[in-house]
């Protein structure tokens, strides 16, 4: 992982020169794009998606879902060059920022429960090699699969009625497949739509406190909650 992870910006390098250098008919076209996703849930979504350590809480501590509100934004720009009329390579980047907002519930010695508000905010960025297969080229509207692998580095923070409790650093290595479309709008602009897809993500939490946990997931969403919109421009 350490290695690939040092070696992520040479291929980045190695590839960017193989794109800029390939043959150019009318064809084969440079591709300058970017998605994003944004997306506001009240009561929707899961305290296991949230990572609570109350670093200085020496009590009991229970979250519920009372009044969990959750907020998403995800912006992907990507530069590509087309292979052939079927494949296409390029480099991705992106910027996501989400927050999670609800009521925890503290046990305190006196057998009373005391209730508190609880927000977790996460940033985070990321860089891979992207490619893209086009089933259907010759159509106005394109079917594809884009592959990607990259790296990401994010940090999340723990906030207890105001009060920073715990912050952690995120460092991860993921492999994902995600289908899509696009319109060709005209000779220079595509309209594009693309699901997340399934992903392989492995990673490792390193705490403030020096506390390190590593794990692993697999993650598949084709619903309509992970529609990203996009534009491309062909140079």
């Amino acid at each position: 992982m350490k290695k690939l992870i040092k070696n992520l910006p040479l291929l980045t390098f190695i590839l960017f020169c193989q794109i800029t250098h390939a043959q150019e008919t009318k064809d084969y076209n440079f591709i300058l794009g970017g998605d994003f996703h944004f997306n506001m849930q009240k009561n929707g979504g899961s305290l296991s998606e949230v990572t609570i350590f109350p670093l200085s809480f020496t009590n009991n501590f229970i979250v519920s879902d009372d009044n969990l509100n959750r907020s998403l934004f995800r912006f992907n720009p990507y530069v590509g060059k087309r292979i052939n009329a079927n494949f296409l390579v390029g480099i991705n980047l992106g910027l996501a920022l989400s927050k999670f907002k609800g009521e925890s519930n503290t046990l305190g010695i006196n057998g009373i429960i005391e209730t508190t508000d609880f927000e977790q905010s996460q940033r985070k960025f990321t860089i891979g090699l992207m490619s893209r297969y086009i089933v259907n080229p010759s159509n106005r509207i394109n079917f594809f699969i884009e592959p990607l692998i990259g790296y990401s580095r994010g940090t999340s923070t723990n906030t207890i009625e105001g009060i920073e409790e715990g912050r952690f650093d995120v460092d991860e290595l993921f492999v994902s497949f995600k289908p899509g479309l696009y319109y060709k709008a005209n000779k220079t602009i595509n309209l594009v739509l693309r699901l997340n897809g399934v992903s392989y993500i492995t990673g490792k939490e390193d705490w403030l406190n020096k506390t390190r946990r590593s794990y692993s997931s697999f993650v598949s969403s084709f619903n309509l909650r992970s529609i990203a919109f996009g534009v491309e421009f062909k140079l």
